[in-house]
């Protein structure tokens, strides 16, 4: 008998005259939750939230749901200060589930970061060129790609000089899937597709401990060749914990100026559906 926990986001960045939306839909085994936010332009202040809980079924099958105006991010503007303004807000919703909810927002605001290469001329950079510059320096040995310009073959502006795009900016796809293989062993599989990027990782854990016995992924798509040899770093996950309360490790070791952050994100989304279905004591339904 397969026994199996699933998760899926979808985020989209739609662009609407002088403003932004975006839209973050989870939908899991057990919940079902929307996330919608619109921003200026260019000045990318947020200028409207709303987050809607559709259903959130636990053991019991008791609806809790969420619908409610964000108001304490409406104001903010968009941009590396806005992630730790986020981290910190006192978010109107059960506190149990905050970081749930967090999580979404950071989405969110990830997204309107990655479309942005879309209207540089209007946030003020003079060329697409010109923003890669920005990025070299803000980024600098945030990953492999960052730490390693010299090598890179191909910069960010070439990479999506083919995209031509008015209207939907960005899209990005997350699953992750944990199934129990057995009494002794679960597998977990978390993916990611975006407009840039497709990558997915599997592990095996030991549900006792939560322990990594075996990581390994695979990169389909990326910005250069330096991006696939991350790949090779995602064994050494082996014998880490997967769990949110080591999320800091979890991400130095994926992660970091010889990593990559979307493999750091999905070892995260990972540890997340694993806290998931162990809250809501999925593997002992009846």
């Amino acid at each position: 008998m397969i026994i199996s926990y699933s998760q899926g986001t979808s985020i989209s960045v739609l662009r609407l005259e002088n403003h932004l939306r975006v839209q973050v839909n989870n939908l899991s085994t057990t919940r079902e939750d929307l996330l919608q936010l619109e921003t200026s332009l260019p000045g990318l202040e947020i200028t409207s939230s709303y987050l809607e809980t559709a259903w959130n079924s636990d053991k019991t099958k008791v609806n809790t749901g969420v619908n409610t105006e964000i108001k304490e991010i409406t104001g903010m503007e968009i941009g590396f200060q806005a992630f730790e303004q986020v981290k910190e807000t006192q978010l109107p919703v059960p506190s149990e589930q905050s970081s749930y909810y967090r999580k979404m927002i950071l989405e969110a605001l990830i997204a309107v970061m990655q479309s942005e290469c879309f209207f540089v001329l209007e946030r003020g950079f003079d060329s697409l060129e010109h923003y890669d510059q920005f990025w070299n320096q803000a980024y600098k040995d945030n990953c492999r790609y960052y730490s390693n310009l010299h090598r890179v073959k191909q910069s960010f502006s070439h990479y999506i000089s083919n995209q031509h795009r008015k209207r939907c900016l960005f899209s990005r796809q997350k699953n992750a899937h944990l199934e129990k293989a057995s009494d002794n062993i679960w597998m977990v599989t978390s993916s990611l597709r975006d407009s840039f990027h497709e990558m997915h990782l599997q592990c095996r854990v030991d549900p006792a401990h939560l322990n990594v016995l075996e990581a390994r992924g695979k990169m389909n798509r990326g910005l250069d060749d330096v991006c696939f040899e991350t790949e090779s770093k995602l064994p050494f996950l082996n014998g880490t914990m997967l769990s949110l309360s080591n999320r800091k490790e979890i991400r130095s070791i994926s992660g970091g100026p010889d990593g990559c952050a979307h493999f750091a994100d999905l070892a995260v989304d990972a540890a997340f559906i694993i806290s998931e279905a162990s809250e809501k004591q999925f593997f002992t339904w009846k």
